[in-house]
């Protein structure tokens, strides 16, 4: 199914496994146990086009990798990561610093609104938890 050696630049995520893993098997889907997973078997055959427009990640908590809730989207080489407890938001393009240490969110505040509304309208469309005060 795919050339050994090649390589693929799309990016997936670890949820896309199951259904791809399915698909290649020729079983059928089971979208209650990976309704966030989309297959990416398309790419495996030498696909080069991306199998969904955006990435997208939540955290609402405090994770043992030191760092605080938070949410993210990615589309394209743009990356926003938008800190909860501040509101903050930190701007990187990843064609150009794939470890994301230079944030350019001054620079690009266009960017950096438009992907706010997006991540903004799928944690909405999805119903994410948000982080609470304790009472």
């Amino acid at each position: 199914m795919t050339k050994p050696g090649s390589t693929c630049d799309v990016p997936v995520m670890n949820t896309d496994i199951l259904p791809t893993v399915l698909e290649v098997c020729g079983l059928p889907a089971k979208p209650d146990l990976h309704k966030d997973g989309v297959s990416f078997a398309s790419l495996l055959r030498g696909a080069t086009k991306p199998v969904r427009e955006a990435l997208f990640w939540h955290f609402p908590h405090y994770g043992n990798h030191g760092s605080g809730p938070c949410s993210s989207v990615r589309v394209g080489d743009w990356k926003l990561i938008e800190w909860l407890e501040d509101d903050s938001a930190e701007l990187f393009n990843l064609a150009t610093d794939l470890t994301e240490k230079h944030d350019v969110a001054a620079q690009h505040p266009e960017i950096v609104r438009q992907l706010r509304e997006r991540l903004h309208a799928w944690r909405k469309e999805t119903g994410v938890n948000m982080p609470r005060p304790k009472p």
